[in-house]
């Protein structure tokens, strides 16, 4: 039995809507599904008491492989996400690497240079 090819990378972000900006609009990605789920599951999978997490699955339309997952923790309780420490400087242990394929660099470059 063998593993792969990788079905999802999933990152968890802080702002979904900056992320879309990178992944969807300057990488030129598809948002395959955007969906919001909250309640009681969410916050317990978290470890928190009330949580939402907004997950949006990106990626090339009929791709049953190779997508990119953004999820956003939101409306936490009883700690905001916000209060979380901000993440250490590159390279740190646990820090992932995406890497996709492109020839058109050219015209990405100036698009992921405009998200910063």
């Amino acid at each position: 039995m063998t593993a792969g090819p990788v079905k999802r990378v999933t990152l968890w972000v802080r702002d979904a809507e900056r992320s879309l900006a990178v992944y969807r609009d300057a990488l030129g990605l598809s948002v395959l599904e955007d969906k919001r789920l909250a309640g009681e599951d969410i916050a317990r999978m978290v470890g928190l008491q009330h949580a939402a997490l907004r997950i949006i699955h990106l990626g090339v339309p009929g791709a049953t492989h190779g997508w990119i997952g953004l999820y956003e923790i939101s409306d936490t309780k009883p700690i905001a996400m916000t209060t979380l420490a901000p993440p250490p400087r590159f390279p740190c242990y646990g820090q992932a690497t995406v890497l996709i394929s492109t020839d058109a660099m050219s015209q990405i470059l100036p698009r992921l240079r405009a998200t910063a």
